[in-house]
């Protein structure tokens, strides 16, 4: 199965790349895979990030990731802040869409 792309307006925010249920499917664990953190930008993510404080997602799945975003989940999870949802609760590595 492919991911049907979003249309968006560019610099409209967030950048929405794929429908976020297609990023939680059960079939999805065979189009996701963890790649480290710093080879994340610019890619689609399968999961959703919630830093904790202030609790508020940062990461939605479909979202494609920016680099700003990776540096600031860094900055946090080394600041002690929590990632409740993640699968890798210090932003090492981030779980996102295998594109074809």
């Amino acid at each position: 199965m492919r991911l049907r792309v979003v249309t968006r307006r560019p610099g409209s925010r967030p950048d929405m790349n794929a429908r976020p249920e297609h990023c939680r499917a059960p079939f999805l664990d065979a189009l996701a895979a963890h790649v480290p953190a710093d080879k994340a930008a610019g890619r689609i993510a399968a999961e959703m990030i919630t830093p904790y404080p202030p609790g508020i997602p940062v990461v939605l799945p479909g979202e494609r990731i920016s680099g700003a975003v990776l540096d600031y989940l860094r900055s946090r999870a080394e600041a002690g802040m929590v990632l409740p949802d993640a699968d890798d609760d210090h932003a090492e590595s981030i779980r996102v869409v295998v594109e074809s």
